[in-house]
């Protein structure tokens, strides 16, 4: 019973008919309509997608012989590290692979800086440089790509929101994503950790040298030096 006033209302709940009352609720949905279920038997006989890449390249050296489609790549340092100079690089050797979307978030438009990196790594047709930092424009875009490299996390979105978007680029499915963040004081990727988490390899940029640490793809924990070519550019001496 419920008072308003001053006056009482009694509420009668209307009478359940007999098949409500006797069956039980019970999803329709079974378990393996849901989650994907796999004997062991069947793991062994699956082709698994993957990008063979040459050892003596920069990727292949700081990430292994082989790639698992729909991986995933972290690299962090300071301004000035160089993190952009091996983004470019790796733009050029996924380029071999399929299509690269290079989206450019710290770069309103296009730069004589990007146009040396573009003439220095001889950047092919097959990679397009897409300056914007807006979510729904990455989203929309990259699904038009084999591969996405976003150059940089930190000049489009609060530390807090990186996980986030970065899982949303995820979901995609892209043969590859490589993303590009800042470090902090403490030499750490700015924002959460569970970006760390959540991609396959993190690599660390540092007085110019990449460094490979964590690598789900079991390749050996590698280096390597971001060198110059004065022939090409003899105006710029930083990375």
């Amino acid at each position: 019973m419920a008072f308003w006033g001053g006056a009482y209302k009694l509420f009668i709940e209307p009478a359940r008919n007999k098949e409500e009352t006797t069956t039980p609720v019970v999803s329709e949905i079974t378990l393996s309509d849901t989650i994907k279920q796999y004997k062991p038997s069947e793991i062994k006989v699956m082709r698994i997608p993957t990008i063979a890449l040459p050892i003596g390249t920069a990727l292949g050296k700081l990430v292994g012989y082989s790639l698992n489609e729909n991986f995933s790549i972290l690299v962090f340092g300071k301004p000035g590290e160089g993190k952009s100079h091996l983004a470019t690089l790796f733009a050029r050797e996924l380029s071999f692979y399929g299509s690269v979307g290079y989206i450019l978030t710290e770069e309103n438009t296009i730069t004589d800086y990007l146009q040396e990196r573009i003439t220095r790594y001889d950047l092919s047709d097959n990679v397009m440089l897409i300056p914007t930092k807006k979510v729904d424009e990455i989203l929309t875009i990259s699904k038009k790509f084999d591969f996405l490299i976003v150059d940089s996390l930190n000049g489009m979105l609060p530390h807090h929101l990186h996980i986030e978007f970065v899982r949303k680029l995820q979901d995609l499915c892209l043969k590859g994503l490589i993303i590009v963040n800042q470090s902090n004081k403490q030499g750490d990727s700015v924002g959460r950790a569970d970006l760390i988490h959540d991609v396959d390899v993190v690599i660390s940029m540092e007085n110019k040298i990449a460094k490979t640490g964590k690598n789900r793809f079991g390749g050996q924990i590698g280096s390597y030096e971001i060198t110059f070519n004065d022939a090409i550019s003899k105006r710029r001496n930083i990375i």
